[in-house]
């Protein structure tokens, strides 16, 4: 990578900026012997990808969202006989704990 100081970069910034632009290589600007600064090509990077597209969008809940599926608890305690998923709900309905 070429190395300038200050005075001869900014007496040739035009010609320096087409020949890192063309060429793809940085050029190191220094100052009083150190490096100071790089001039480096500009690349474009792909837009990343939003993994929340969905947020800060409205949304509309059903009123009954969180109303019990007495439907879906009598389906699984059909097909599993040791559920004690009605039991929940009538506890409920009785004030009782379920055990």
């Amino acid at each position: 990578m070429k190395t300038l100081n200050v005075a001869s970069a900014r007496d040739s910034f035009s010609r320096l900026v087409d020949e890192v632009h063309e060429s793809g290589e940085g050029v190191i600007v220094a100052k009083y012997g150190h490096p100071f600064v790089m001039l480096v090509p500009f690349v474009e990077s792909k837009p990343k990808r939003n993994p929340y597209p969905l947020r800060g969008m409205p949304y509309r809940m059903a009123d009954d969202f969180d109303d019990p599926m007495p439907e879906l608890a009598t389906m699984v305690a059909e097909s599993d006989p040791d559920c004690r998923c009605g039991e929940a709900e009538a506890s409920t309905a009785t004030g009782k704990a379920a055990r």
